[in-house]
């Protein structure tokens, strides 16, 4: 849900940053010589309107050369009004160009231009640059400033898009009903407005919101609702064509979840198809094709058929590893292994201790020019096939690493259809504790994938970040059996982040155990549920999961017979595994611990 909202961000910017409807700009240099002779506040103003209709067309090269025109006039003549329309501008173009500290760097240079009533639309700015880096809480803050100040110090317009991005902060924090709230406040002020771009923008997300309140038939109407817009926009004469598009694209990819919650399977489809063709015209490409398959995904396995379902999946899994993948930085720090290297890094030692050796005969034995311009040509030859010797060895190892990550990132992948195929599995079947089997089989899948997926995207090839992998397992089991993250109190506490992976998978394995136990078992009594997650290194190494359940019968916990749980024989086998000692304990609920020697474990460089 809150990925999706992002989307629609564009088309709210679009209403703030860039004109309504900018017009084709004439050639500049033309423009330029018409207002060479006018007053230098009156270029600044002139050329500031010019880069507002270039910006609106997205011809961020020409919007620059404009500005650095008008941001020189603005300095020579110290117009303190003119620098802050320059600044403000610039602002506008970095976020534009996506540079977002570059973008809040300028805004807050226009701040120290603006008088007290003009800061108000550089702090929407700003919250929006913040919300999209989602620090919801200094987006909050900026937006609030704006609520605060009120009208006439704030315009109407300013306090509009102010709630129209607290909705949006709302959405991100999972509060749909108040996120509603806002987004009809700022509709009652766009209408008063006329500002009709900004007036749907927000329609489209309350439809998302009410979506997400299940309230499905309302979010279906809304939806026709902005499409009905978008078709009158895009029949008018000099209108924006990208707000129509941006408007299409949007509700094409949102529509189909609430049409599939109402059953409603050929139209779902439709829509579907429409966010397909839509998506390769609008921006977020890749973003968009990953919430269409997504929907695609929910709606064939809604109508049974498993195969295109599962083909879906597949997509979507692609473009979701794209999305991370663009996210991450495109350069790789030098690799180096610790295994499968050594005999190589032992020959390169020999070579060098030989070569000394060499050298110390060679002095101790002869004298003069012949043997010392022998010796300097031995040292050369040695030193030229050492470096060979250590380029082919860091050649295979980098080779090594990037062969290691991508095995990792096709395990995870084949673990990704395995559990698809459970899942799937799991709906055919009546009997609810085949089901039931089957789902957990699924979760211990996801398990062991998660490790693999934390491998391949980390330049650590041998070694897990246990902090976040318990985060992350813990948050899926939690949505997996749908707990609200506001109701739930999670502790994790862990010392040691680096873990060698020969350690991190069956501890994994046991922690997905006890969680999905918890989850399943413990929260029955109605209070608040409690979940404690902690890894400590003192003496080895200590898991322990706690939860504030009614417990485990300690007496049948400890008997051991055929009818034990498979997942109680799973903990006991990693246990021993990892030469572990397994401890139960009542202690506000149960509290299970298992402690793992020093020597089982392995220095983290």
């Amino acid at each position: 849900m809150n990925t999706r909202f992002i989307l629609v961000i564009s088309i709210l910017l679009s209403n703030l940053v860039f004109a309504e409807n900018p017009k084709v700009a004439p050639e500049y240099d033309q423009f330029k010589a018409s207002i060479s002779g006018l007053a230098d506040t009156t270029q600044v103003r002139k050329l500031c309107d010019f880069a507002s209709e270039t910006l609106g067309k997205a011809d961020f090269i020409r919007t620059q050369q404009v500005l650095d025109d008008a941001l020189v006039i603005a300095q020579t003549s110290k117009d303190r009004e003119s620098l802050r329309k320059v600044f403000r501008l610039l602002g506008n173009l970095k976020f534009a160009e996506n540079k977002f500290p570059e973008a809040i760097t300028v805004y807050h240079k226009a701040l120290t231009f603006s008088q007290p009533a003009q800061r108000f639309a550089v702090f929407i700015n700003i919250g929006i640059i913040y919300m999209n880096a989602l620090d919801y809480n200094r987006a909050e803050g900026y937006f609030n400033q704006v609520l605060q100040a009120q009208a006439p110090a704030a315009s109407l317009k300013e306090i509009a898009f102010a709630n129209l991005n607290m909705g949006g902060v709302a959405d991100q924090r999972h509060l749909a009903k108040e996120a509603v709230v806002y987004y009809q406040k700022a509709m009652t002020m766009y209408k008063e407005l006329k500002l009709w771009n900004n007036y749907y923008a927000a329609v489209l997300n309350s439809a998302i919101s009410y979506s997400d309140l299940k309230q499905y038939t309302k979010s279906v109407a809304l939806f026709k609702t902005c499409l009905q817009y978008a078709d009158r926009i895009e029949n008018q004469p000099g209108s924006n064509e990208h707000s129509s598009l941006s408007f299409r694209t949007h509700a094409y990819v949102n529509l189909p979840y609430p049409l599939i919650a109402l059953k409603r399977f050929d139209e779902a489809e439709k829509y579907t198809m429409l966010a397909l063709q839509y998506a390769r015209q609008d921006a977020g490409k890749i973003t968009h094709l990953m919430w269409i398959y997504d929907a695609m995904t929910l709606l064939y396995e809604k109508k049974g058929d498993y195969e295109k379902a599962l083909e879906a999946h597949r997509q979507w899994a692609t473009y979701r590893d794209s999305t991370q993948n663009q996210a991450r930085t495109q350069k790789f720090a030098e690799l180096e292994t610790r295994y499968q290297t050594k005999e190589q890094v032992a020959k390169i030692k020999l070579l060098d201790e030989a070569n000394a050796l060499k050298n110390r005969q060679l002095w101790a034995g002869v004298s003069g020019l012949f043997v010392l311009s022998l010796l300097l040509g031995t040292t050369v030859w040695q030193n030229r096939r050492i470096q060979r010797s250590r380029a082919k060895i860091q050649q295979q190892s980098n080779q090594l690493s990037l062969m290691m990550k991508e095995l990792h990132h096709r395990v995870k992948n084949n673990l990704a259809i395995v559990s698809s195929l459970l899942r799937l599995q799991s709906s055919r079947l009546d009997d609810e504790k085949a089901v039931q089997a089957v789902r957990t089989g699924q979760q211990r899948v996801e398990a062991m994938s998660l490790i693999h997926q934390r491998l391949y995207q980390t330049d650590q090839i041998t070694t897990v970040n246990i902090r976040e992998y318990l985060t992350d397992l813990a948050e899926s089991l939690m949505q997996a059996y749908d707990y609200d993250p506001s109701d739930f109190d999670l502790i994790i506490d862990v010392e040691n982040q680096e873990l060698d992976v020969d350690v991190a998978m069956p501890l994994g394995l046991i922690a997905n155990e006890l969680i999905t136990n918890a989850f399943k078992y413990a929260y029955t009594n109605g209070q608040r549920p409690l979940l404690r997650i902690e890894l400590q290194t003192q003496n080895g190494l200590t898991l322990e999961v706690q939860d504030n359940g009614p417990g485990i019968d300690l007496a049948r916990w400890q008997e051991r017979s055929s009818r034990d749980s498979f997942g109680k024989r799973l903990i006991a086998s990693l246990s021993e595994q990892l030469e572990g000692e397994v401890e139960l304990q009542q202690q506000n609920g149960a509290l299970f611990r298992l402690r793992i020697p020093k020597t089982r474990l392995r220095t983290v460089a």
